[in-house]
Parts: C-alpha cells; sequence; structure tokens
C-alpha cells in the first residue's frame, strides 16, 4: 500500500496502536481508502514503505529523523 487507490500504510510503536487502528477505521470508511496500520520496534517496520509514521512520545520520532 502506498497510494490512494491502493490505500495508506500506517507504522508506529504498540503503545498508541489501538487509538490508531480506531482512526485508520473511521477514515477507512469515510473516504472509502483501506489503511494498514503495522505495530511493533522501528526494526519490525523501518525498512518498510510507510505512508505515515506516529510515534509514543516526541523524543522517538526525533530519534527516527536523525
Amino acid at each position: 500500500m502506498s497510494t490512494t487507490t491502493q490505500g495508506l500504510r500506517v507504522v508506529g510503536p504498540g503503545g498508541p496502536y489501538e487509538a490508531m487502528v480506531e482512526c485508520a477505521e473511521a477514515f477507512s470508511r469515510s473516504r472509502n481508502v483501506p489503511v494498514e496500520v503495522i505495530k511493533g520496534p522501528p526494526e519490525r517496520w523501518l525498512d518498510r514503505h510507510a505512508d505515515l509514521i506516529y510515534g509514543g512520545f516526541p523524543s522517538m520520532l526525533t530519534a527516527l529523523a536523525q
């Protein structure tokens, strides 16, 4: 997934996962766009394409950007 015709891929840690899934489902219903949410440590998803990366806290995202 990676385009609006194929869907969106969202990746990030396990902590906010349930909330992200709820948001993804609501977005998917309202826009008719499939959304895949992948959780886990960065090693699990860092080498995969993602349309959106969410973090558990700001310093996590800063570390990924560096």
